[in-house]
C-alpha cells in the first residue's frame, strides 16, 4: 500500500482480551473532498458497541430521561446503542429513538441481589452482543452490572452515580471502592458528588470523573414563549395570574412541602397565583391533603405523572426546586432550555448550573420563606428574568447539550479502552 493510501485510509484495531473486542475505525478522505459536520463524532465513534444499563424505566425520573438523550445522540453518530432494566419495563423506550429490539427488561426484583437467573440472562446477553463499553446507572445497576460485565469479559465498564445520599453505610462505601476498582471509570454527574466520593469514600482519584446529564435542545419547546396563557390554555393550565411549576418524584427528598408553603405567602402578594405540580410517588396523597389547606379554591394542581415536561415548564412564569438532596437535576437543565426562569434550592450538583442572579435564584434548603422571598423577586423584576433566563440558556447550549455530552462519553470511553488490559491481567 501507497504511503498516501495510508493517509488518506486508516483503520485502528485493538483487541482488549475481550470477545468481540474494540472495533474504533477512522475513515479518511481525499484532499478537497466535501465533509459532513457530523463526519468527526461518527469517526470517532466507529462501530463502537455499548449496553447502558439502569435500575428500571418505570420512574421516568431525571436519570432516565438523560441515559435516553445519551442514547440517542450517541446513536446519531453511529454507536450501536443498547438499553437495559434491570427491574422491569416502562415507559422510557418510547422516549428513545433506538431499534426496540435494542431495549430491553430482565425483571429482576429490586435488590434482589442473588436472582441468579436474571443476572445469567444478563451475563449471556453481554456475551451475545460482545459489548465494548458496559455503562451503568444508579446504585443497584452499577452493583450487578460492574460485576456481571467483568465475568462477562466486557473491556469497558463505566457505572455511573447520579446522586448520593448524606449517610452512606461502611458497606456502601466499600461496595463503591470495590466498583471502582473493577471499573475502567467511574463517573458522577455532578462535582459535588464526585469530591465526596474521593474525599469521603477514598475512591482514587484517577479512577473517577465527570458525565454531565444532558438535554435534547431538537427536542425543547420553542424558547422564551412570549405568549404563555395560550400555550397554558393548550394544556388545561390556569392563566388568571402567575403560575409556579415543579416536577419530580413526590418522595421526602423532594421537599415538595416546602413549595407548598412557599407558594401560600407567594399568594399573598399574588393572590391569583396557582401552583403546578407534575409527577407522582409515595406522598402524593398527603401533599394534596396539605395543598388543600395551604392553597385552597383550586390554587394547587397535581397533574400526576406527565410526558410533556418540557412544554409545561415553557408555559409557566417560573420553574422551582425544592430539594434536601440532588444529583445533577434534569429539571433544571429543562428550564434553561426553555427560558423559563428557575429558583431552586442549593443542594448537590444544582449550584454548578445555578450561578445565583445569573443563571437563576439559589436558596438554603429546608426555608420555605427564602424560596418565596426568590420567587416573589422574579416574578416582580422583569430586568432580572430576562438576565438569568439568557444566560441560562447559553450554558445549556455550550455545556450541556446532548451532543456535547455524547462527545464527551466517547472520549472518557476511548481513555478507558486504550487503558483496558485483559481480565485477570495485573494493571501497571
Amino acid at each position: 500500500m501507497e504511503p498516501h493510501q495510508l493517509s488518506d485510509r486508516r483503520a485502528i484495531r485493538r483487541n482488549a482480551g475481550a470477545p468481540g473486542g474494540i472495533r474504533l475505525s477512522v475513515i479518511g478522505r481525499k484532499s478537497g473532498e466535501m465533509k459532513n459536520p457530523n463526519d468527526a463524532k461518527r469517526e470517532s465513534a466507529g462501530n463502537l458497541k455499548v449496553l447502558f444499563l439502569i435500575n428500571g424505566f418505570q420512574d421516568h425520573g431525571g436519570a432516565e430521561i438523560a441515559l435516553a438523550t445519551l442514547a440517542d445522540a450517541l446513536n446519531d453518530v453511529g454507536v450501536e446503542v443498547h438499553m437495559a432494566s434491570l427491574l422491569g419495563d416502562g415507559p422510557l423506550p418510547d422516549l428513545t429513538k433506538l431499534p426496540r429490539a435494542n431495549v430491553v427488561s430482565f425483571s429482576m426484583s429490586h435488590g434482589a441481589y442473588w436472582d441468579l437467573r436474571s443476572i445469567l440472562r444478563l451475563y449471556r446477553y453481554m456475551r451475545k452482543h460482545h459489548f465494548d463499553v458496559v455503562s451503568t446507572h444508579l446504585e443497584f445497576a452499577n452493583t450487578i452490572g460492574v460485576l456481571v460485565s467483568r465475568l462477562a469479559r466486557v473491556p469497558g465498564i463505566v457505572p455511573v452515580a447520579h446522586s448520593m445520599r448524606p449517610k452512606r453505610s461502611r458497606r456502601r462505601i466499600w461496595m463503591n471502592r470495590l466498583l471502582a476498582r473493577l471499573s475502567g471509570r467511574y463517573l458522577t454527574v455532578s462535582a459535588s458528588i464526585l469530591k465526596h466520593l474521593i474525599e469521603m469514600e477514598g475512591l482514587p482519584a484517577d479512577r473517577v470523573g465527570l458525565l454531565r446529564n444532558a438535554v435534547d435542545l431538537s427536542k425543547m419547546p420553542e424558547p422564551f414563549l412570549h405568549d404563555r396563557a395560550a400555550r397554558r390554555h393548550e394544556l388545561g393550565i390556569p392563566s388568571a395570574g402567575p403560575v409556579i411549576f415543579h416536577a419530580g418524584s413526590m418522595r421526602k427528598a423532594k421537599r415538595q412541602e416546602d413549595l407548598i408553603e412557599a407558594a401560600a405567602k407567594v399568594r399573598a402578594v399574588y393572590p391569583r397565583a396557582t401552583l403546578v405540580l407534575a409527577g407522582d410517588g409515595p406522598r402524593r396523597a398527603d401533599l394534596e391533603t396539605l395543598a388543600e389547606r395551604a392553597l385552597p379554591d383550586g390554587a394547587a394542581i397535581f397533574l400526576g405523572h406527565r410526558r410533556d415536561v418540557p412544554s409545561l415548564v415553557a408555559a409557566c412564569d417560573v420553574s422551582v426546586l425544592s430539594s434536601m438532596r440532588e444529583g445533577l437535576p434534569v429539571i433544571v437543565l429543562e428550564s434553561f432550555a426553555v427560558g423559563t426562569p428557575m429558583v431552586a434550592t442549593d443542594v448537590g450538583g444544582v449550584g454548578e448550573l445555578i450561578r445565583d442572579g445569573e443563571t437563576g435564584s439559589l436558596v438554603p434548603a429546608g426555608a420555605p420563606d427564602a424560596l418565596a422571598g426568590a420567587i416573589i423577586e422574579v416574578l416582580r423584576d422583569p430586568f432580572l428574568r430576562i438576565h438569568t433566563t439568557t444566560n441560562a440558556r447559553d450554558l445549556v447550549e455550550n455545556r450541556y447539550s446532548a451532543p456535547a455530552v455524547a462527545a464527551h462519553f466517547l472520549t472518557t470511553v476511548r481513555e478507558v479502552l486504550e487503558s483496558a488490559q485483559p481480565i485477570g491481567s495485573t494493571r501497571s
